[in-house]
């Protein structure tokens, strides 16, 4: 008899294996927290970087935001975030690269920190 562990892993996997991208109920998501010291300080970097890379998204791909975080104010910090929607996998890759891209050669101020969170659990 396999433990229960070992048997939630093969179901898992052979779940995953068998699951088709089309089952989800949602296109994929990515989010761009920006936790900085100022509260206008993301919010500006967001816009930027939705300015930017909107005119150049893939067909079937959409910017959301600059919105503010669920929790705005975290341990000192102020965040908001950026949404990425996309009816497709290709469509998702794409414009992350190119979020990716354009983020990295926009200026950070004040502390500001970013990224992309694939496939995030909690957005709201």
């Amino acid at each position: 008899k396999p433990s229960p562990c070992a048997a939630f892993a093969a179901t898992s996997s052979s779940t995953s294996a068998n699951r088709s991208w089309r089952a989800f109920p949602y296109p994929p998501r990515w989010v761009g927290p920006t936790p900085s010291l100022q509260a206008a300080t993301g919010e500006v970097f967001l816009q930027r970087l939705h300015d930017a890379a909107a005119p150049q998204l893939p067909q079937g791909s959409a910017l959301i935001g600059p919105l503010p975080s669920p929790m705005q104010r975290r341990a000192g910090l102020f965040r908001c975030q950026l949404l990425l929607t996309a009816d497709s996998r290709r469509a998702a890759r794409v414009a992350a690269a190119l979020l990716v891209d354009i983020a990295a050669g926009l200026p950070l101020r004040h502390g500001l920190k970013w990224s992309i969170d694939v496939d995030p659990l909690d957005v709201f």
